[in-house]
């Protein structure tokens, strides 16, 4: 079951996301290119956040969807099959999101932990064929 608190946390996201949409709309009537990528760099963390905290909650994942679409952003992690780097940047990226989760834990805030831990899950399958624990906050 999903705590109001969840549902709480993903409204706020939803509209931060709102938020960076109308500033990219704003900085592309403005013409002010390097903004929209900031905006864009910036959103990009909450939407993978949001869709994560969906998926754990029971959504179906939308890149397991046959028909989903194409999104190039990691794509490339599945082509990293096991060698001695992949296994240490999977473990190198672990730590790190493991840090950035207990830090975050600390701060009562929630966010870029789970996106790294995400990453994480993602190289530790490629490089040593074996699926990542799940990390609960």
């Amino acid at each position: 079951m999903v705590s109001l608190d969840d549902l709480n946390d993903w409204a706020q996201r939803a509209a931060e996301l709102e938020w960076f949409m109308e500033q990219i709309a704003h900085a592309m009537l403005n013409e002010e290119i390097e903004s929209v990528g900031e905006f864009a760099d910036a959103a990009r963390p909450v939407a993978h956040f949001l869709k994560r905290s969906l998926i754990r909650a029971g959504a179906a994942d939308p890149d397991a969807i046959e028909q989903r679409r194409q999104f190039p952003s990691t794509d490339y992690l599945f082509t990293i099959g096991p060698s001695p780097e992949a296994k240490r940047a999977a473990e190198t990226l672990e730590r790190a999101a493991m840090q950035v989760l207990a830090l975050e834990k600390e701060m009562g805030v929630r966010g870029m932990g789970e996106v790294l831990a995400d990453f994480a899950a993602e190289l530790n399958m490629c490089a040593f064929r074996e699926p990542h624990k799940e990390v609960e906050w």
